[in-house]
Order: structure tokens, then C-alpha cells, then sequence
């Protein structure tokens, strides 16, 4: 050490009054400057005096000799780098394989790990004693810095020194004889790419070593002006650096590309993410973090992230399908590092989504397109529906209709006429005991438990649970992909849009997702909400309006989600009002008023048919003359414009599921004959039913005047007490007593099973007679005998012959030895529950919906016209479809087709002259 270091304060000597120059003796001077500096330098300091080389220093500025005492300091430095420094670091090097290439490691890696540090270290001496004693020498020239370097814009002896370090020890040959030979500098940046090098293949290596040498080159810069981007470390060691961490990742990416799957890629890179961004913060810089990340995900991810992705078997698509949230977190997390869009996750999120979806459609498409004209049936649950519609009826009237409901009370059939507030029913209800099989004549057979097979289905049956399920399925798809969207996607609103966009295209690429949404819906609203929390109910009604949002024909929706409500309600299926009021609210908010207006005035035309029938029946209390039981009537009054008609007016023969073609065409001609002879609802009453409904009539007119009334018994139903006398003679128990059975039959069924009530036991009549007696259509007659007469459950007619269909010369009678273990039975009809549509009805609808969507295309080209009053047939066409694209699509044929329809009737007219088709309005 120098002594004096400890002083306060250093006082220059006084200078003469005369200002003259003092005469001194550089040389003597230099002489006590030049040892102690050497002395410095070999670590002999502690007997130099810091006051006397302080003074030699400064007398030799103050005497103008500044930059003799620089230049000399200076060369002093070289003088001791290049003799003494250098010399010792070129000792390193002898006997050493340190000049491989970065990466060599070989059978040689711990030596040269040990080597290489034991090179470090030595650099990182050297460096540390020329800083220290750099720092006592700057302090014997501190006068020279502070003054004379200033004046003429030189470096301080400390940055000069530096630079000598440099320019002597670090970057000047270490082979004198050899001026091109390796240098210190280019060993040193090798040594340390080599430990990190080893370091990156699971060595342990000395951090601490390595830092030293780091801070190093980031004390030293490229010229004495010491500019901030000049320093080594950044023109020297980190280009090296990086340049060998792309060949690094290069390499590994395409190792882990062929030796690897998708996730173990994917952690693999992010541990060397983490793993560089720890070595920057520990090792070497914490500036060269950005950049070294920014190599990984160039040479890893960028130009391989497809690849990734797509990986079979292990790419998104398995992780979509697994549901790995993890791994697609971490997927989710790289794709981003190299594409803020994602856009191959967004793609194979679209894929995975559609491809799926697509499965479904053909699922659903190869089940609804099983060709039924043979009449086939599949082994299912039950060949008859399990809920018939309610004892109530409906009409078709411009303003109100009333639907019928009465009954009698006799010997052998007493039918009381109630509204029907029971819900469905299962087909338990209604079984033959579990231990015995019921034939047609109505003895019963033990039943072999080995043989017994499941009920046959329908066709239609499976087509409309296949529909259902196809919503089931689509739905699934939308909360699984949800889940993954929230859970490993971290809500991305990009991916979100993805998934949308997937959806609405599965949804729409399925053109029966109108009927299969409004099918589902009416499934859950008739039995599948039963014994579900309100919390559960609103989730399955919230998930259904979500689909309907993907929906692109929401008209064709809507036309048949009105019928099948209108079945609900007439049929009296719904298991609550007040869901289905929800359920309409939600699409209110969905897709607009215009939808729920026709829906809200169906239940507003329910609770006046609620009021009307309390008045009704008590006005028949009050003007009763008698006690005799009197049969009860439930009406339904139905605006006609609320209503839609196929429902009011249904009359076919056949489910069209179920029919060849031939019988479709009888089936057609019937219509035809239908539309001039039957009247949809049409049917002769019995006296006692006449009366009551003549009654009411007569209390509505005097209610309403200038209404008609269109009685709508097809879509009514009947409560009737039937009594099964004693078979004293029967070989079975059940049938020696007297059997007592409240039956809920259709309107239809109870004026059919009237007509046995007086005939005596065994009389029989055919189906001419029955037709010619109750002027019920032929579609509706054939189905309500289908169902009394063959439905094996609820065979209370007797057929002959015993086949599945009805004809004309088929004869009926009371099955006397009809027996079930059940008080109440309902009685089903033949597709009397909401089906999926045949390929001709569903033309038919389209059909009818495309004549629809004309009025609307019309209403909105001169709503537009009137406003712009002249416009160009393209900008037309885009408003048009701008304005619809709410409700449905409208084709371009469509639009022209309407566009001419308006020129025609003179709405709008062309315009003469013009390059493009313009059109002008008329007022």
C-alpha cells in the first residue's frame, strides 16, 4: 500500500508570486515516478510515499511537462503488458487444446472444461491486477487527469490504460513470430462458449468465473472514447455468442423434431427459454436475454411451429381430443412467442372443430336418410309415443277457434269430459304385467324372460332421437372446446372468434338444423327438464339459444319451433308454462321481437280460453236443470293468425317416414279429395257433445259478435270412464270381475269408442261404417284405430284381420277381455308427437318458408328504394341482404326474382341510360 493513503486532504504545493516557471529535472523526477509504478505493478507498494509521488507528478504538469509524464506512463504500460501480462497469459495456453471449434467436446470434455477454466481464471487475474494497480497509479496522477487531460481532450491514464489492456494482453498475437496467430481475446470468447456450451448439455461449470470475465469485457470498449454500444462484450463476445446458439438450437430443433413428440418438444423449449433467461441474469448479461430468446424462438419455434402443431398423434389435434390443458397451455404460450395471431393454433382449432362437427352431420345425415318406404322398424323403446295430445281442440278462424271436449256417463262406456292438466305420462301406465304377454283376444301367456325382446321403433322414432341427438352431440362439442378455450387458452378472443366461425359453419352445413334445434327443444320442454334444478333448467335453455346464435335460416327456425309449441300446448305436453315463457324470453333477446309475437299471443290466447271456460261452466251450473252427470267441456280458443295451420289443419294418412312411395301418392289423393270433401277437424258428435257445444257457441256469440267458430276436434283429447264387464267363464282371474279404467283418449278415439256404447256385446262394424257414422278424415280415422285396435298395450278394439294396417274392409269390435293392471291407461296416437319431417314435407316447408322469405325480400327492397329513391341493382342487393342477414340468407335469384316481381307491379322501375342496372323508386 501507498503511504499517506489515509489523509483527508492532499495540498498542492504554492506556486511563486512571479508565476515564473520552475526549473525542474524531468528525468529525476520520472526516475521517482517510473519505480514506484513498477513497484505498483509487482504488488511492492506499501513502502512508496503517496505524498512524494503525488508531488512528481504534479510538479511535472504545473511545469508544462504533462505530456511527457503521459507519454511515458503510457509506455510504461505497453512496456509492462506486453513483457510481463502477456507473457503470462500465453503460459496458459502452453500444452492446452483451447483453440477447438465451440462445441468440440469429445472424449476430452472434463479436461477441457478444467483447462478452460484454469484459463479463465488466469485472464481474470491478469485483468484484476491491472485494474487494481491502475486505480493506485490514477491516484498519483490524479493532477494530470483532472487538469491536463481535460485541457487537451485526452483520455485519463485509467481509460488509456484500458485500452492498452486491450490492444496489448487481450487482442495482440500471442505468437510474436506469427502476426495472424490466435489471440487472447478469440480463446477467451471460445472458452466461454465451450463452458456454456457444456453447461447446456448438463455440465456444472463455475458461473461466478465466467461473470468475472464478462464484467471484463464489459468494462473495456472499442476505442479511448469509451461509446456505450462499443463495448466488448457487444462487438466481440455476443455475437459469438449468439451466432453459436443458433447453430445450437438449429441442431437441437431438429433433433427433437425427429426423436421427439409434440409435447416433449414444447417443454424442451421452454426450459432453454428459462434456462437462457437464468444464464443472462447469472452468467453473462442481462442484455443479451431479449436476444438470445428471440434465437430460440427463431431457430425452435418459427420455422417448426407448424410442424409442432400437426405432429401425429401427439399434435393439437390429440391434445384437443385428450383434453391435455397443460400441454396446450404450453402449446398456446410458443405459438404466441413467434405469432401474436397464433395463427396455426387458430387453423387446427378450426380443423379439429370442423372435422368433429362434420362426424356429427354424417352421423345425423345417415340416420335421418334410412329409406322407410318398406315400413321397417329398428329395435328401440317404443313403437307408440308416450304422450298423446291434451283433451283439448283448437280452431282456425281470422279472429277465434274453439277446440272440443265432452263426455257421458252410461252403462257399459261413461266418459267425462275434463280439462287435461295431468302432463305426460309414462308408458308404465299403460303396461300388461312384466310376467305375461297380452295378445289380441285378450288371454294372457306367461312370458319367457329369455326370449323377450325390446319393443320395435319406428323409423321416424329413430330419425327424431337421432336429431336430438345430433343437438346433444353439437352441444357437447361447444362446451368442450369451451372448457379448453377457458382453461388452456386463457380466453383468447381471436381463438374465441375461431371457434365461432368453426361452429356456425358445422352448424350451417347441416341444413335440418332449424327442425333438430326446435326437435331438441321441444324434447327437453316436454320430459327432459323433469326433476331438474332451476339452475340446471336454465342451462339447458341458455345452451340451446347459444346454438340458435349459429344459426344462419333463423325464419326456418322459427316456423317450426311455432308448431311444435303449438303441439305442447294443445297437446298439453309441457312440463311448465312459465319455462316455456322463459325459454321465449331468451330468444326475444336473441333474435328479436319479431319472433315472439305470434309465440306471446299463443299464450295469451290460453289464458282467455282458461277464463272463458270458468264462465262457461258456470253459467252451465246455473242454468243446469237437473243433477243427471253432465259431460264436461275444455275449449282452447285460438287466434288463427298466431297459430300455424299445419297443425290446426293436419289430416294425413301416413307418417311420411313410414310410407313407399306408392301409398304416399293414395295418401296424397286423399289430401286432394280432402281439400273438397273432408274439412281438417271435420267430424260428426255424439247428441250429448252436440248439445254442450252448441251451448257454447251459443255463449260465445253472445260474447263476441261478427266471429266465426271453427271447431278443431283433430287436435283435441277425451276423458272417459269405461266399464269391462264380469267373464264369469274366463280361464284368467282378472276377467271374472268387473274391470273399471279411466281412458284418455284423442276427441277422435272418444266419438269412435262411442259408437260401441249401445250396440250389443260382439257387434262389430267396419271401417266404412265407422267412417260414414263419425265423418272423421280418413288420415286421422286410420291412425285413432291404429291405435285402440293394434297398439298391443292398448288394445281396446278387436281387428280382423289382426294386421298393422287398416283398410276398408276391416272389421272392429269391443274387446271385452281387454284387462290392465293400471286405473288410468292413456291411449296413444300413431305419431301424434313431434317428428322429424319426410323428404317431401320438408320440401314443403321449404317450400312454404321460400314464399315467406319473397314477401319479406319485397317488403325490404321498398323499404330501401323509398329511402334512397335511385340505387344500383349490387348496392341493392348487398342492403337487401345487409338488412335479412338477421334471419336468413337470401339468395341472389331470390332477390332478382322479387326485384322483377316489384318492376311488374310497379313499385320500382328501371332506369334507362345508366352502365350499371339502376333502379328508381315510384312513389
Amino acid at each position: 500500500m501507498l503511504m499517506g493513503r489515509g489523509r483527508g486532504k492532499i495540498r498542492a504545493p504554492r506556486r511563486a508570486f512571479n508565476n515564473a516557471v520552475e526549473k525542474i529535472d524531468v528525468e529525476a523526477l520520472w526516475d521517482v515516478l517510473r519505480p514506484a509504478i513498477l513497484e505498483i505493478h509487482t504488488k511492492n507498494a506499501s513502502e512508496l510515499s503517496f505524498e512524494e509521488l503525488y508531488r512528481a507528478g504534479y510538479r511535472l504538469v504545473i511545469n508544462k511537462k504533462g505530456q511527457v509524464l503521459y507519454d511515458r506512463v503510457k509506455k510504461l504500460e505497453e512496456s509492462w503488458l506486453s513483457d510481463e501480462v502477456r507473457t503470462k497469459v500465453r503460459q496458459l495456453l502452453v500444452g492446452h487444446p483451447l483453440t477447438g471449434t465451440v462445441g468440440s467436446l469429445g472424449t476430452g470434455r472434463t479436461e477441457k472444461r478444467m483447462t478452460g477454466e484454469k484459463f479463465l481464471m488466469g485472464i481474470r487475474r491478469a485483468w484484476q491486477d491491472h485494474h487494481i494497480c491502475m486505480g493506485m497509479i490514477t491516484d498519483v496522477l490524479m493532477y494530470m487527469d483532472r487538469v491536463y487531460c481535460p485541457d487537451l481532450r485526452l483520455p485519463s491514464i485509467f481509460t488509456a490504460s484500458m485500452g492498452l489492456f486491450r490492444d496489448y494482453v487481450l487482442r495482440s498475437p500471442l505468437d510474436p513470430e506469427n502476426p495472424n496467430s490466435v489471440t487472447a481475446e478469440s480463446i477467451l470468447n471460445t472458452v466461454i462458449l465451450d463452458q456454456i456450451h457444456l453447461e447446456r448439455h448438463g455440465d456444472i461449470i463455475d458461473r461466478s468465473l465466467i461473470r468475472s470475465c464478462i464484467w471484463m469485457l464489459e468494462g473495456l470498449y472499442e476505442t479511448d472514447a469509451e461509446n456505450e454500444n462499443e463495448r466488448l462484450y457487444l462487438t466481440s463476445f455476443e455475437p459469438a455468442f449468439l451466432e453459436a446458439s443458433r447453430n445450437f438450437y438449429r441442431a437441437e430443433a431438429q433433433r427433437l423434431l425427429q426423436n421427439s413428440d409434440a409435447p416433449h418438444f414444447l417443454r424442451c423449449t421452454r426450459d432453454r427459454l428459462l434456462q437462457e433467461g437464468d444464464r443472462c441474469l447469472t452468467t453473462i448479461s442481462k442484455r443479451t436475454a431479449p436476444k438470445i430468446i428471440g434465437v430460440i424462438e427463431n431457430e425452435v419455434l418459427r420455422g417448426n411451429i407448424k410442424e409442432v402443431v400437426g405432429m401425429e398423434g401427439s399434435g393439437a389435434r390429440n391434445m384437443f381430443d385428450n383434453d391435455r390443458y397443460d400441454d396446450l397451455k404450453l402449446l398456446y404460450e410458443m405459438v404466441g412467442r413467434v405469432d401474436n395471431k397464433r395463427e396455426a393454433l387458430s387453423n387446427a382449432l378450426y380443423r379439429r372443430i370442423v372435422d368433429m362437427g362434420m362426424m356429427v352431420n354424417d352421423e345425423a345425415k345417415n340416420a335421418t336418410s334410412t329409406s322407410t318406404g318398406n315400413g321397417e322398424k329398428a329395435t328401440s323403446v317404443d313403437t307408440f309415443p308416450k304422450t298423446t295430445p291434451s283433451t283439448r281442440g283448437d280452431r282456425d278462424d281470422a279472429d277465434t277457434a274453439p277446440s272440443t271436449r265432452g263426455d257421458r256417463d252410461d252403462a257399459d262406456w261413461a266418459p267425462k269430459m275434463t280439462p287435461s292438466t295431468r302432463g305426460d305420462r309414462d308408458d308404465g301406465d299403460v303396461a300388461p304385467s312384466a310376467d305375461v304377454v297380452e295378445h289380441h283376444d285378450g288371454f294372457k301367456t306367461p312370458k319367457r324372460p329369455a326370449r323377450a325382446q325390446p319393443p320395435p321403433q319406428s323409423a321416424s322414432s329413430i330419425q327424431t332421437q337421432a336429431a336430438i341427438r345430433w343437438v346433444d352431440e353439437i352441444l357437447a362439442l361447444k362446451d368442450k372446446y369451451d372448457r379448453i378455450w377457458k382453461h388452456a387458452l386463457h380466453e383468447d378472443h381471436d381463438l374465441q372468434a375461431t371457434m365461432t366461425r368453426a361452429l356456425s359453419n358445422v352448424v350451417n352445413d347441416f341444413v335440418r338444423v332449424p327442425e333438430f334445434l326446435s326437435l331438441f327443444i321441444d324434447d327437453n320442454l316436454r320430459r327432459g327438464l323433469k326433476g331438474k334444478s332451476e339452475y340446471e333448467t336454465d342451462e339447458v335453455l341458455d345452451k340451446a339459444v347459444i346454438l340458435l346464435r349459429y344459426v344462419r335460416n333463423k325464419d326456418m327456425f322459427e316456423r317450426y319451433y311455432k308448431k311444435h309449441l303449438s303441439k305442447r300446448l294443445l297437446g298439453g305436453r309441457s312440463v311448465s308454462n312459465d319455462v316455456e315463457r322463459q325459454m321465449i324470453s331468451k330468444m326475444k333477446l336473441e333474435i328479436g321481437n319479431h319472433f315472439t309475437q305470434k309465440l306471446e299471443g299463443m299464450f295469451k290466447d290460453m289464458t282467455v280460453s282458461e277464463e272463458l271456460v270458468v264462465e262457461f261452466r258456470a253459467l252451465r251450473v246455473r242454468t243446469a236443470t237437473d243433477d243427471s252427470p253432465q259431460a264436461e267441456l275444455g275449449i282452447m280458443m285460438l287466434t288463427s293468425t298466431f297459430w300455424p295451420t299445419e297443425v290446426l289443419n293436419s289430416n294425413s294418412l301416413l307418417n311420411p317416414n313410414n310410407a313407399t312411395e306408392e301409398e304416399e301418392e293414395h295418401a296424397r289423393r286423399r289430401r286432394e279429395r280432402a281439400n273438397t270433401i273432408e274439412i281438417a277437424g271435420k267430424c260428426s258428435f255424439p247428441p250429448e257433445i252436440e248439445r254442450i257445444k252448441r251451448s257454447f257457441e251459443n255463449f260465445y256469440h253472445g260474447k263476441h259478435t261478427g266471429r266465426r267458430l271453427t271447431w278443431h276436434a283433430n287436435a283435441g283429447s277425451a276423458d272417459i270412464k269405461a266399464i269391462f264387464p264380469a267373464i264369469p267363464d274366463s280361464k284368467d282371474p282378472a276377467l271374472r270381475k268387473e274391470r273399471r279404467h279411466e281412458l284418455n283418449v284423442s276427441t277422435y278415439a272418444m266419438v269412435i269408442l262411442l259408437l260401441f256404447n249401445d250396440m250389443p256385446s260382439g257387434s262389430k262394424l267396419s271401417y266404412e261404417e265407422i267412417q260414414a257414422k263419425t265423418m272423421i278424415p280418413s288420415g286421422d280415422l286410420v291412425r285413432n284405430l291404429q291405435s285402440l285396435a293394434v297398439a298391443p298395450k292398448t288394445r281396446i278394439l278387436v281387428k280382423e284381420p289382426m294386421t298393422k294396417d287398416v283398410k276398408a274392409t276391416d272389421q272392429f269390435s269391443l274387446n271385452a277381455k281387454f284387462s290392465s293392471k293400471f286405473l288410468k291407461i292413456k291411449v296413444g296416437v300413431v305419431a301424434g308427437v313431434n317428428r322429424i319431417e319426410g323428404e317431401k314435407e320438408r320440401k314443403d316447408t321449404e317450400k312454404k318458408n321460400d314464399e315467406m322469405r319473397g314477401g319479406i325480400i319485397e317488403a325490404a327492397v321498398v323499404r330501401i328504394m323509398k329511402g334512397r329513391k335511385l340505387l344500383a341493382h349490387q348496392n341493392l342487393c348487398s342492403e337487401v341482404i345487409g338488412q335479412l342477414s338477421y334471419r336468413f340468407t337470401p339468395d341472389l335469384a331470390m332477390i332478382k326474382k322479387r326485384i322483377e316481381s316489384l318492376i311488374e307491379r310497379e313499385y320500382i322501375e328501371r332506369v334507362e341510360g345508366e352502365e350499371r342496372a339502376t333502379y328508381k323508386y315510384l312513389a
